[in-house]
């Protein structure tokens, strides 16, 4: 239980849903403090467009928000309709060129899975968005 809030942990404890018990975890926010201690500018993220980062297309970015502080803790590009139809074209194009539709199953199936193992080790990332 969190500091000045032992009762509640144990009256949530106790509850039960159906014959099941949740479990109730405490999480610290870490994260939080470390964004509005820190000196340096929070992280930048673009877009990913046709094998590239690149910026949003009219220069758009948005503040990503920890909203128990108010602080910044990222920057985003913000895409917009330009940068959603380079992407649309993109795929278009790759599938229509062969270098997806033509691939073997078992090769997309190892991209696929590369993909998803990067993601797996970006996921800090991915939790500040």
């Amino acid at each position: 239980s969190p500091p000045g809030r032992p009762g509640r942990a144990r009256a949530m404890a106790g509850v039960t849903m159906g014959g099941f018990r949740p479990v109730v975890r405490w999480v610290p926010l870490h994260f939080a403090r470390a964004a509005s201690s820190s000196a340096s500018p929070p992280p930048h993220f673009g877009l990913w467009l046709e094998g590239r980062r690149t910026e949003a297309a009219d220069g758009a970015v948005a503040k990503v928000e920890n909203p128990a502080t108010g602080a910044t803790v990222a920057t985003v590009a913000s895409a917009g309709a330009a940068d959603v139809d380079a992407a649309v074209r993109g795929a278009h194009a790759a599938f229509q060129d062969g270098r997806w539709s033509e691939l073997p199953p078992r090769t997309r199936c190892r991209v696929l899975f590369k993909v998803a193992e990067l993601l797996r080790q970006r996921l800090g990332e991915f939790a500040t968005l």
